[in-house]
């Protein structure tokens, strides 16, 4: 059996891929880790099918990167993640597949010990999904910390966030049962907040989403959101290896008031028993 990497890549530090990868985790199940000379890409849906994740990771972002000829291997994200939360983050990692094996293997090394982890990999059915280019009515960049915190205040009282983007301004309002909170943003520290508008927009989205992609925001200053009517916000992350882009579809009228419709025939339905409950 030949020893001959097929696939190799070194990092000086875990942590730029430790952290990347426990990010990721919530929103991926079982991957392909699509490797080719120029990097390593994923593409898929989560486990709901409500989001598209895409990773770019350049093999010149690596210490070292080795791969000359495309290679897929299928990997479970929880098992990964497992393997690398046994890593330091100061310790050396090389992640290395040989030819003819069945096996990705993670090596962490100190300089007072070496631990290597062998995982079988598995086979996934994917389709590849094509993302058509598209001009984008707006676009925020904002510090991901501050968007972070703007979606867990509002994952605590209500589902949906609706944002709407103006000239140097975004608003961010949630509506809940007993509350109605409203966040607006201007462009007066562009650290922190900047909005570019061809045209203004207003779309709402799932919090619980929202909240899910900004596990990022550990491994990335800023996130960047583009808006386009009848089309997915995407959510741009640059990290130190490459980028993470989230796809989620705006929540319509028509299932907001499906919604509302399904809660009205559940009241409806729960007052006609409460009546011929009083008749008997």
């Amino acid at each position: 059996m030949s020893t001959n990497n097929e696939f190799l890549v070194h990092v000086k530090e875990a942590k730029v891929i430790k952290h990347l990868f426990e990010a990721l985790k919530e929103m991926l199940n079982e991957v392909n880790l699509t490797c080719s000379p120029s990097g390593i890409k994923i593409q898929s849906m989560d486990p709901s099918h409500v989001s598209l994740i895409h990773v770019n990771l350049e093999a010149r972002s690596f210490d070292k990167y080795e791969c000359k000829k495309s290679v897929c291997l299928g990997i479970n994200m929880s098992a990964v993640c497992k393997a690398l939360n046994c890593a330091k983050n100061e310790d050396q990692l090389s992640i290395k597949k040989k030819e003819g094996e069945e096996l990705i293997t993670f090596v962490f090394k100190s300089s007072a010990s070496e631990t290597v982890f062998d995982l079988k990999l598995i086979s996934i059915q994917e389709e590849s999904l094509e993302i058509p280019e598209t001009e984008y009515a707006a676009t925020i960049k904002m510090n991901s910390m501050l968007f972070s915190r703007v979606c867990k205040e509002g994952l605590l009282f209500g589902e949906s966030m609706d944002i709407k983007v103006l000239p140097r301004v975004g608003h961010f309002d949630v509506i809940g049962e007993s509350v109605k909170s409203k966040i607006e943003l201007r462009d007066s520290d562009l650290n922190l907040f900047c909005a570019l508008v061809t045209s203004p927009i207003s779309q709402s989205f799932s919090l619980k989403y929202l909240t899910l992609f900004n596990k990022c925001s550990s491994v990335s200053n800023y996130v960047h959101l583009y808006f386009t009517e009848n089309s997915p916000l995407i959510v741009l992350f640059t990290t130190y290896l490459g980028t993470v882009k989230y796809y989620l579809a705006p929540k319509s009228d028509d299932q907001d008031n499906a919604m509302e419709q399904d809660e009205q025939e559940e009241e409806v339905q729960s007052t006609k028993k409460e009546d011929t409950d009083i008749e008997m």
